[in-house]
């Protein structure tokens, strides 16, 4: 849940402090998963020839970091499980899979057992592409081409973020 969310940053914050080790200004608390594959619609599943996977993540100052740009911001009211997560994207990841606003995206758990439907409810752009907070991890603002490991395949790496309400679903498989 959120507060307890909300507790275990304080808790971790606290213990830091007391260690003292310095937290850095713009510092944040992030939950995300490893990627999944994107199985709809198909054309989010194959950009190009290149197949796609996705991290859903949630960081507690993205709304804070970001910039809407189009739609809204997830909502901040529980939702039920059987609902699509509510998600935004960066309007570059949104290009490459052919998606926007209203869209559902299909993706499957990381041992492909189970499916999880998301929504696009915005599309997001960094306020500062050079703070920490976005050059931390580029695939949240720009899908990133890779190679399979071992292999010479490709796949599109991109990131969606979660808002507050659904944060807990992403402790799920």
């Amino acid at each position: 849940s959120p507060a307890a969310i909300d507790y275990d940053t304080a808790a971790v914050r606290a213990q830091l402090s007391a260690a003292s080790l310095p937290l850095a200004a713009d510092s944040w608390t992030a939950l995300e998963t490893p990627e999944r594959s994107v199985v709809a619609p198909p054309s989010a599943a194959l950009s190009g020839l290149n197949p796609v996977s996705m991290r859903l993540v949630y960081r507690d100052t993205y709304q804070t970091q970001g910039k809407l740009v189009a739609g809204r911001w997830p909502t901040s009211a529980p939702q039920g499980l059987d609902q699509p997560l509510e998600t935004d994207l960066s309007p570059a990841t949104a290009k490459r899979l052919g998606v926007g606003i209203g869209s559902v995206l299909t993706v499957t758990s990381p041992d492909q057992s189970t499916i999880v439907r998301l929504v696009v409810v915005g599309l997001v752009t960094a306020r500062d592409v050079n703070s920490p907070f976005w050059a931390s991890d580029q695939v949240l603002t720009t899908p990133q081409l890779n190679n399979q490991l071992g292999s010479d395949e490709q796949y599109w790496s991109t990131a969606a973020l979660i808002g507050e309400s659904r944060a807990a679903a992403l402790t799920n498989p």
